[in-house]
């Protein structure tokens, strides 16, 4: 979910995919007195430049992680940011193909972003720990339980050549997507209670965030392995 306030008490631009959860947010901001404009993500989402005073690299960071597709500190010139913009246009209308032409290569480049994922956790638990735990943990070690486990048996299946353990890898998925959804549902409670929370709620959500991303290059392997031993193209039909 990406938020961009024009004021206070002005215009929100709200973009969520998940309906119920938008909803929400338009209805308690729309009490407040904001008028919000509400945008579904994916491709055919608007691309969200964060302009902004904070200059650290943690804030630069966790921009991007959270979503932005470029981020710009003050002060800045009106050439460099339609000059950005025309940059952020550039990459979303070329961002479709090479993503396509990418997933086709073979397994060791899923391997290498479960990798890079890894690093993003790692480094986000570290912020964590500087930190009082905001909530006893439950479905988060549930769920990077069942991600590492779709890892592990992808591969398995990957150097057996097993079909039926890549589908159950493949259903597991959905699995992982509701406890991603739980997770955010819960961690948004407290947001909203209290604004204090914000910080450690948003490192818990990228967690999440990261902890799906894994579990969705677990089953591109599995798919990618039904494809080598029956010649289906099953991508995300089984789950």
């Amino acid at each position: 979910m990406k938020t961009v306030t024009a004021s206070r008490q002005g215009r929100v631009l709200v973009v969520e995919d998940e309906r119920d959860v938008a909803e929400l947010i338009r209805y308690n901001l729309a009490r407040e007195g904001y008028d919000v404009v509400v945008a579904p993500t994916g491709p055919d989402a608007i691309p969200v430049i964060m302009v902004t005073g904070r200059v650290e690299e943690g804030d630069k960071v966790l921009g991007f992680e959270m979503g932005a597709d470029d981020y710009v500190t003050k002060p800045f010139s009106p050439r460099e940011l339609l000059a950005r913009i025309r940059a952020v246009s550039r990459r979303g209308r070329a961002a479709d193909g090479q993503e396509k032409k990418a997933q086709l290569k073979a397994g060791d480049l899923e391997i290498e972003r479960i990798g890079d994922q890894a690093v993003n956790i790692g480094q986000r638990t570290l912020e964590l720990n500087r930190e009082p735990q905001l909530k006893p943990y439950i479905d988060l070690p549930r769920m990077a339980e069942r991600a590492q486990g779709m890892v592990k048996e992808s591969l398995d299946a990957f150097v057996s050549g097993d079909t039926e353990l890549t589908r159950k890898v493949c259903a597991a998925d959905n699995e992982v997507d509701a406890l991603k959804e739980q997770i955010f549902r819960e961690l948004l409670t407290f947001m909203m209670e209290d604004a204090k929370t914000i910080p450690r709620a948003i490192r818990l959500i990228l967690v999440s965030r990261f902890l799906e991303r894994v579990a969705d290059h677990a089953t591109n392997i599995a798919e990618m392995v039904i494809y080598m031993i029956e010649s289906k193209m099953v991508r995300h039909t089984l789950a």
